[in-house]
């Protein structure tokens, strides 16, 4: 038995073919083109013509043929699967349509609103206004006339007449006018004045009753007052005078058992012309040294005050000069320069 399928030559008896395994039951003969066709076929599988199975064959059931089961239950497969398909389509359609919101027609509605009208009007307010005059005060300020009178006072002047005087002296008394003479000349002698010209302050002033030294420029000008007028125990006032402006005036009295602070504050305190501002003390002498104002013409002063038992010295600075700062370092540099002896 010739295999429909391969053509594999089988015994007769055989129900499969043992070349593919395909059954060896008749086929449906084409009555067109005589192609044979499976038993379940509709067209020919060749001509494509309806198959009308002659009642002079037929057909054998193939139970438990392994292809034909397959191949229907692949057609039933598909069949469900179409179906499904279409079932889904159909479900999703009608809930599309269903879910779908009917069109609403927009209908413009108009509303009137009362509408509210307001008027701007122009208000004019008169307002009271203060009227404020400018009235010009003028008051009569008493004035204080102030003269300037010019005092001139008249000081008596000691008219001094040189009278060459010649007189005879007799011979016996004449040693006796030269011991005279001598102590006279030995009183003045109680100060000396020595130069150093390599030294700014060139001139020194040695006072030898009181016992210190004090230097000053070359050109300033020593002014001793005259002995007359001060008693024994108050030495002559010696003035340096500066030809620029401003003096140093040197002052000393005898005055046992007085103290350096209580000197110092008696002199300050008595003079009342000075106006103190300041007092330091200069170890290196010792004195101290009040600074302040000279009353009388508004300038800067200084006072410098020691103790010499049994004397005390004053030394008045009077800063008059038009270079001030200048004379302020003269004055420093001559209060370094002094020494006691």
């Amino acid at each position: 038995m010739n295999c429909l399928s391969c053509n594999e030559i089988n015994p007769e008896d055989s129900i499969f073919c043992g070349n593919c395994g395909n059954s060896l039951e008749s086929k449906l003969i084409c009555p067109e083109c005589g192609e044979a066709n499976p038993q379940d076929s509709i067209y020919c599988a060749e001509c494509g013509s309806l198959y009308k199975p002659s009642l002079e064959v037929q057909p054998q059931i193939t139970i438990g043929e392994p292809e034909n089961i397959n191949r229907n239950t692949n057609r039933s497969q598909r069949s469900i699967l179409i179906i499904g398909l279409i079932a889904l389509t159909t479900v999703v359609v009608i809930l599309i349509l269903t879910l779908r919101p009917a069109e609403v027609d927009k209908v413009e509605a108009v509303r009137e609103v009362p509408t509210e009208v307001i008027k701007e009007v122009e208000v004019v307010k008169e307002i009271p206004v203060e009227v404020i005059k400018e009235v010009e005060v003028i008051k009569e300020v008493p004035v204080e006339v102030i003269k300037e009178v010019e005092v001139v006072k008249e000081v008596p002047v000691e008219v001094i007449k040189e009278v060459e005087v010649v007189k005879e002296i007799p011979v016996e008394n004449l040693n006796a006018g030269i011991d005279k003479e001598a102590e006279t000349k030995e009183k003045h002698q109680r100060y000396s004045i020595s130069s150093n010209p390599t030294h700014p302050l060139s001139q020194t002033y040695h006072d030898y009753e009181i016992g210190f030294s004090i230097s000053y420029p070359e050109q300033w000008d020593l002014v001793e007052q005259n002995e007359r007028d001060v008693p024994e125990w108050v030495i002559p006032d010696i003035e340096l005078r500066n030809p620029l402006g401003g003096f140093i005036r040197i002052e000393g009295q005898k005055m046992e058992g007085v103290t350096l602070r209580n000197f110092t504050s008696d002199r300050i305190t008595n003079d009342r012309n000075f106006v103190a501002e300041t007092t330091e003390h200069i170890e290196k002498i010792p004195a101290d040294l009040t600074t302040g104002i000279y009353s009388r013409s508004g300038e800067p002063a200084q006072i410098l005050t020691a103790v010499i038992d049994p004397w005390v010295l004053s030394i008045v600075f009077i800063n008059e000069s038009s270079s001030k700062d200048e004379q302020s370092t003269t004055f420093m540099e001559i209060i370094e320069s002094m020494e006691i002896r």
